[in-house]
């Protein structure tokens, strides 16, 4: 995967880590406040799931994933001992048909991916024009990586592992046409996570602007 890191002082003691959604940019969320003595981790492009970080030196690690960064966090960060961790708009499940992306949506998605099927994905994703006009401008990535992505996180689901991260909030976009509210909610409630459920599309990272509204 990539990564990019925002050191805001040396030595902090604090860490975010971020996991994307699938496609997107972190962009999306470079310009959020950051809490005090804290940097960041950015974390997207699951092409290739190994995440090269050394993370010794933090007291504090915080975990943020959105969509698919939920699987992906799962994957590749589950032994570490985080303070905090929120799930935004997915499950650790991601393709299954009672608790994440029904299979025959997660296929059909994969196998007809272009960039008219692009568009029409990224309107179910963000609901409203503005919220679609506002995502289309922060550094859309090409159509041909993002496919590559995707295809790359299928493969890998073959061989997922179990879900081990006591995530302590799952917020759930009722307004998510992409992965179903219903599904969530039939994860999350099966667990001591705290749900919290906003009226809010898939791409709801719009409706936030600091890193302390989430954790």
């Amino acid at each position: 995967m990539q990564t990019e890191w925002l050191i805001t002082a040396e030595n902090n003691p604090n860490l975010i880590l971020y996991f994307a959604g699938w496609g997107t940019s972190p962009q999306l969320v470079k310009h959020w406040q950051l809490p005090p003595d804290t940097d960041l981790l950015l974390c997207w492009d699951y092409r290739d799931l190994s995440l090269n970080a050394d993370l010794s030196r933090y007291r504090t690690l915080h975990l943020v994933a959105w969509s698919i960064g939920v699987w992906a966090a799962e994957q590749t960060v589950a032994d570490l001992p985080f303070a905090a961790s929120v799930a935004i708009n997915g499950t650790p499940c991601l393709i299954d048909d009672q608790f994440g992306i029904p299979q025959a949506i997660f296929q059909g998605t994969l196998d007809g991916f272009n960039p008219i099927t692009r568009s029409k994905f990224e309107r179910r994703m963000c609901g409203k024009r503005e919220l679609l006009q506002q995502y289309q401008t922060i550094a859309p990535r090409p159509t041909s990586e993002i496919a590559q992505e995707l295809a790359a996180v299928y493969q890998a689901f073959a061989h997922v592992k179990p879900a081990v991260i006591r995530w302590q909030k799952a917020i759930v976009g009722t307004q998510d046409l992409i992965f179903p509210t219903v599904n969530q909610l039939k994860y999350w409630r099966q667990t001591d996570s705290e749900i919290i459920q906003l009226a809010l599309p898939h791409f709801a990272l719009a409706a936030f602007n600091a890193w302390s509204e989430l954790c």
